[in-house]
């Protein structure tokens, strides 16, 4: 019987006297490399119109409004019931898709009011979105919170018993796969984006292709994780995957076949 590989977990952070959750320290880091790299890409390609403060605003309260409705709709519908405001106010319990549709709209909503094409800003955020996965998922992994996958034989089979949801089965450490998956979706992005003449910026295209590539990568983890099936075989992060992967193809037919109407 192989040894087990024990995941080097650290659920609580300590900075200097101060105790801090690593889910929410990294979660944090990708929200700031993330804006880092988006007012990087703005000043290289300004968008009139656009003021990134307010861009900023949007993107924080949408993500966190729309992951805890997520999670209160999807996972913990009877727990909200039980204690609204502690479920909503609590640092526990998120569902990414959620922050993503949340924004998505809201973005729409404030490109439309202030006068400049919303796909500008997809494309210039198209990158920017796995950097913050990439932070996201090593939160994940330090706290072991069980976003890790199914039990496993594979020599990277990883145990998890000092996380915030311990397990002593070997399993499939997830969260690394998205880890490296993301870096390698941002890497394909960069080189399209510099490369590949045919991308016309702010067409929408780059942003599709982040759909498509993210999408895919979150459908096929979804097999090694956790998560209950909740229609036609699938789980719910599956299902927002393939809606995701839509959009995606949608947006580059939409800019390659014009002629054809695909609502944004």
């Amino acid at each position: 019987m192989r040894k087990k590989t024990e995941a080097q977990v650290c659920p609580i952070i300590h900075i200097g006297g101060v105790s801090i959750s690593s889910f929410l320290l990294f979660n944090g880091l990708g929200f700031l490399f993330g804006f880092l790299f988006l007012a990087y890409r703005l000043r290289r390609r300004p968008i009139a119109g656009l003021r990134f403060g307010e861009v900023m605003a949007i993107l924080m309260g949408g993500g966190y409004v729309g992951t805890k409705l997520y999670y209160i709709i999807f996972d913990e519908p009877a727990r909200f019931l039980a204690d609204p405001w502690g479920v909503f106010w609590s640092w526990n319990g998120s569902g990414w898709f959620g922050g993503f549709v949340l924004c998505a709209g809201l973005l729409l909503v404030y490109s439309r009011r202030r006068g400049f094409p919303l796909t500008a800003l997809l494309d210039a955020l198209a990158p920017c979105i796995p950097v913050g996965i990439i932070f996201g998922r090593m939160g994940c992994f330090l706290a072991g919170d069980g976003c890790y996958g199914v039990p496993t034989d594979l020599p990277w089979g990883m145990t998890f018993p000092h996380g915030v949801m311990p397990t002593l089965l070997p399993v499939h450490p997830t969260p690394l796969y998205e880890i490296l998956a993301n870096a390698l979706i941002l890497l394909i992005l960069l080189k399209i984006e510099s490369r590949f003449r045919w991308i016309q910026p702010g067409s929408g295209e780059l942003f599709g292709i982040y759909l498509i590539l993210g999408g895919m990568v979150r459908f096929l983890v979804e097999f090694l994780r956790l998560n209950p099936i909740v229609l036609w075989g699938l789980t719910a992060p599956q299902l927002f995957s393939i809606a995701l992967l839509l959009w995606g193809i949608g947006l580059i037919v939409r800019r390659r076949f014009s002629a054809l109407v695909f609502p944004l």
